[in-house]
C-alpha cells in the first residue's frame, strides 16, 4: 500500500458586506490576482475563530468595523482548485450596512470600490463571484421573508395610539414597538415587552408614519424579529 502525503490545508475567512444594492470589493495587491478585484478577507490565525477573522480582515482591507456576531454565514467553500496556491477552505460571511458607510483601502488592498450586488463584473478573484451569487440568493430570501413579516405586522397595527405615538408596529407576540419624539425632537423608537430601544438623529418634521428614515427600519425590524412575550 503506498502512503500518501498528508495535504496541507489553509483556513480563510471572506467577507460579503453590503451597502444598499451595492456590495464591497478590494483590489488585491498581491498575487495571486494581483490586480483583481475580490472580497474583503484573508487568513485565519491561530487560535482564531473565522468569524472573528471575517470582522479582523474587514477593518484591516477597508477599514470598516463590524460586531463578529453582526457577521451571518453564507456557507464553506472548499473547492479543490479554488486557489492556485494549493488547498484554502474559505468560511464566507454576509452584513449589511447603512447607506452612508464608507471604506477605505488599507492593508493587502490597494483599493477598494463598491459595484452593484448583481453585478459586480466577470474578473473577480479566486471563487467570490460564486460566493457573491449565494449571498446575493441568502439576502434576498431574507428581505422577501422581511417584507411578508413586516406587512403582517402593519395589519396588526392596533389605534388609537398614544397621543404622542407617530407610528405603532406590533411584533408576531402581540407586543406594541412605538415611534414617537423625544423632549428635543428626535426620534425614538421602544419595545413594551424587552424593552429594546434606540434614538435617531434629528431629521426635522416627522409626519410621514412610513417615511423612509433609518429609525423607521431598526423599529420595523425589530418588530418583525422579537419574540418577548408582552408584560402584563
Amino acid at each position: 500500500m503506498t502512503e500518501s502525503t498528508p495535504e496541507t490545508i489553509r483556513y480563510t475567512a471572506d467577507v460579503v458586506f453590503v451597502r444598499g444594492a451595492e456590495v464591497l470589493l478590494i483590489e488585491r495587491g498581491w498575487p495571486p490576482h494581483q490586480g483583481q478585484p475580490a472580497l474583503p478577507g484573508g487568513h485565519v490565525d491561530e487560535g482564531e475563530w473565522s468569524r472573528d477573522a471575517a470582522a479582523r480582515e474587514l477593518l484591516e482591507e477597508t477599514g470598516v468595523e463590524v460586531e463578529p456576531e453582526d457577521l451571518v454565514l453564507v456557507g464553506v467553500y472548499d473547492a479543490p482548485g479554488r486557489d492556485p496556491r494549493g488547498r484554502y477552505i474559505s468560511v464566507a460571511y454576509a452584513a449589511t450596512v447603512p447607506d452612508h458607510t464608507i471604506a477605505r483601502a488599507g492593508d493587502d488592498a490597494t483599493a477598494v470600490s463598491w459595484v452593484p450586488l448583481n453585478d459586480p463584473g466577470d474578473d473577480l478573484a479566486f471563487d467570490h463571484g460564486l460566493i457573491l451569487e449565494d449571498a446575493g440568493q441568502q439576502l434576498g430570501d431574507r428581505d422577501r421573508v422581511l417584507e411578508q413579516l413586516l406587512a403582517e405586522v402593519r395589519g396588526l397595527r392596533p389605534k388609537p395610539w398614544p397621543e404622542n405615538v407617530f407610528t405603532r408596529y406590533t411584533t408576531l407576540a402581540g407586543a406594541h414597538v412605538d415611534l414617537f419624539r423625544t423632549e428635543r425632537g428626535r426620534p425614538q423608537w421602544r419595545c413594551a415587552a424587552c424593552s429594546g430601544t434606540s434614538v435617531g438623529a434629528y431629521t426635522g418634521p416627522f409626519n410621514d408614519p412610513f417615511g423612509d428614515t433609518e429609525i423607521h427600519r431598526q423599529a420595523q425590524d425589530h418588530a418583525a424579529q422579537c419574540r418577548a412575550l408582552p408584560k402584563p
